[in-house]
């Protein structure tokens, strides 16, 4: 699961902190004995507002994340990584940003929009129903209050998923926020969940 830094950026590397970071539980509630920290819940942390987590290939978790003013980000996540927040927000591309990314192994998106599209959701889509989404990334997007950006993205991966080639963009004549996505494992049928025009 994912939590937000609760306005509060500098929460985000404060391993005392549960805010900003990514938790792995135990469906009873118990922390697994074979995270980075056997004593808590952190998983991965410098989050500052993840929003939808999706398994793809290989065992890979994505997780899309807003960005606070800019660089909304889709990541990988890996055990006890990094992801910078509130020093660095999108990739490690600023030179106020780099030297923090390498002297704290600071992991970087995987892809980024900026200015703020307001990513949601994400489902891992596989199935043969739309072979043309075959190996993609299905991602939500809310957009801005001024009918800017809604759309659902259908983010086209490498083969080993770890890369994003391209990305198609649909259904933004609905002029509705996108908030979630969801895949019928049997059918291959795309769901989404519109937030109205409100």
């Amino acid at each position: 699961m994912t939590t937000g830094d609760t306005g509060s950026g500098n929460t985000a590397q404060n391993m005392n902190s549960l805010s900003g970071k990514t938790l792995r539980l135990n469906l009873d509630g118990t922390i697994p004995s074979d995270n980075p920290v056997p004593s808590s819940y952190v998983y991965s942390f410098g989050h500052r507002n993840s929003q939808g987590l999706c398994l793809g290939p290989n065992g890979l978790i994505y997780a899309s994340e807003h960005g606070q003013n800019a660089e909304d980000e889709l990541n990988i996540l890996e055990m006890n990584g990094n992801y910078g927040w509130p020093s660095v927000e999108g990739m490690c591309n600023l030179a106020s940003e780099q030297n923090y990314c390498m002297t704290n192994d600071v992991v970087s998106p995987i892809d980024s929009w900026s200015p703020c599209i307001a990513v949601n959701g994400i489902e891992y889509y596989n199935h043969p129903a739309i072979p043309e989404w075959q190996n993609s990334i299905l991602m939500a997007v809310l957009g801005g209050l001024g009918a800017q950006y809604e759309r659902l993205s259908v983010l086209h991966m490498s083969e080993d998923g770890t890369a994003v080639e391209s990305e198609d963009q649909f259904f933004s004549e609905f002029n509705q926020r996108i908030r979630d996505i969801c895949v019928n494992p049997y059918t291959g049928a795309v769901y989404v969940a519109l937030n109205g025009s409100s």
